[in-house]
């Protein structure tokens, strides 16, 4: 009979930790699909952490080539002005702008000249001279 009642008590423990393994390996499967998860998740802000650095790398480069651009048109700009329009101070006097007449700096603008000092006030005359 002793046989009996330790077979039925290790059928009990083997029910037991079969339904523990169950729900242990219920909650490993979720760990594993979360893991999964979370690599695909991390893959894909890696690849468009990458895209952003490239588009910022892409936009200093034109800006970059913008700014050259725009020095090389400025140039241009000044350079047929003053060529178009002759002698630098004369495109000033035509421009009434002396830093746009100096194109590549070979005229000095005209130095601002200051105001006349005003004259002092003249003595008015006496109305009445018997004083």
């Amino acid at each position: 009979m002793i046989w009996i009642v330790f077979a039925v008590i290790a059928a009990a423990a083997f029910a037991a930790g079969f339904l523990v393994g169950q729900r242990a390996g219920g909650a490993q499967a979720r760990i594993q699909s979360l893991e999964d998860e979370l690599r695909a998740t991390q893959g894909r802000f890696d690849e468009y952490r990458e895209h952003v650095e490239k588009h910022f790398e892409e936009t200093a480069h034109l800006f970059h080539d913008l700014a050259h651009k725009h020095a090389a048109l400025y140039q241009h700009l000044a350079e047929g002005a003053r060529d178009l329009i002759g002698h630098p101070l004369a495109l000033e006097r035509a421009l009434g702008d002396p830093l746009i007449a100096l194109g590549r700096g070979d005229a000095v603008p005209p130095r601002p000249t200051a105001p006349a000092a005003p004259e002092p006030p003249r003595p008015s005359p006496d109305p009445n001279p018997e004083e």
